[in-house]
């Protein structure tokens, strides 16, 4: 039977247009909440100012909706659990940020970046690659208020992770990733912060997300507990990479709507896109939403990885030959 309490998120950031990557990743959420007989919360993480890109935050929107991804409750539709603009929430990260220090999970970092990469880059260091704070402040006296300083978080500890697709994850949150920033020397709260707290206000139920962010689901598992709650279940799915298994990233101009349109490709036909590249169908056909989620298999979804096959740049044509010759 259908989980009536299951509720999802989008959390996109305006940084920049949504790329073939993203949009799966959204997509996958949206057949998660409607095969669990859920909702989706739509929620605009805005904290990072320097790197938002004007317009971005519209056109992600409309990228969703075009594809037929929509949402019970968001910036444009209101509910019970607004704002849902991380920039108008600050007040409830404050709050939270002072529960944490008043339970002695914070201290003050005076590091800079340039002193902590020297430390972590020393040739006499035996500091895990993954590690991104060596835990310098810890132990100092409190720095006094006039002196610039970040709140860390302070981790520690083995975390099991167990997710919907990924395989478990033993994660010791002292080495992967250190003592996490909350708060930061501008003032300016930090995405691990927020994201535990607007998850846990909101209700979510199940977080879905790429692969490459399993692992901070251990360090947000502790925070969550810090702030007295469980974190909400995972389901990690597969990052989708290139002909040469490289991420997709914004910034080397990874397909996007505006070219996906140009190459011929309609919602229907790309959610088709989707099905053979997540392994749900070997043969390109139009898709309705609900078509798709009828063919969900959790295995190919277990995958570390999915290819993108070079034929999908140069449209439906191409890519229904590339299929047709396997």
């Amino acid at each position: 039977m259908a989980d009536a309490l299951y509720i999802g998120r989008l959390a996109p950031s305006p940084t920049g247009r949504y790329h073939l990557g993203n949009l799966s990743t959204a997509l996958l959420a949206q057949l998660r909440a409607l095969r669990s007989g859920g909702r989706l919360i739509y929620r605009l993480e805005d904290l990072d100012g320097p790197r938002e890109a004007a317009g971005s935050a519209a056109s992600i929107a409309d990228d969703l909706r075009w594809l037929g991804i929509h949402w019970s409750e968001g910036p444009d539709r209101g509910g019970p659990h607004g704002p849902y603009i991380q920039s108008e929430r600050l007040d409830r990260y404050a709050a939270a940020v002072a529960q944490l220090e008043g339970s002695g999970h914070l201290y003050r970092c005076t590091c800079s970046r340039k002193e902590i990469a020297e430390v972590l880059s020393a040739p006499h260091g035996s500091f895990p690659a993954s590690l991104l704070y060596p835990g310098t402040c810890r132990a100092r006296t409190e720095a006094g208020d006039e002196e610039p300083h970040a709140l860390r978080f302070r981790a520690g500890g083995l975390v099991v992770v167990e997710d919907a697709l990924a395989a478990p994850l033993v994660v010791d949150t002292a080495a992967d990733p250190g003592d996490a920033i909350v708060r930061r020397r501008d003032g300016c709260f930090a995405y691990h912060l927020a994201v535990v707290v607007d998850d846990l206000a909101m209700g979510v139920s199940e977080v879905v997300r790429g692969r490459d962010l399993l692992s901070s689901t251990a360090l947000h598992m502790q925070l969550a507990a810090a702030l007295g709650q469980p974190y909400p279940a995972t389901c990690h799915v597969p990052m989708i990479v290139d002909a040469i298994s490289a991420r997709l990233a914004k910034r080397d101009g990874a397909l996007g709507r505006p070219e996906l349109e140009a190459a011929g490709y309609t919602p229907a036909l790309l959610r088709g896109a989707f099905a053979c590249i997540w392994g749900f169908a070997d043969r390109l056909d139009a898709l309705s939403v609900e078509e798709l989620a009828a063919l969900w298999r959790d295995e190919p979804l277990r995958a570390d990885a999915l290819n993108l096959h070079p034929a999908m740049s140069r449209g439906p044509e191409a890519l229904r030959l590339a299929l047709s010759a396997r």
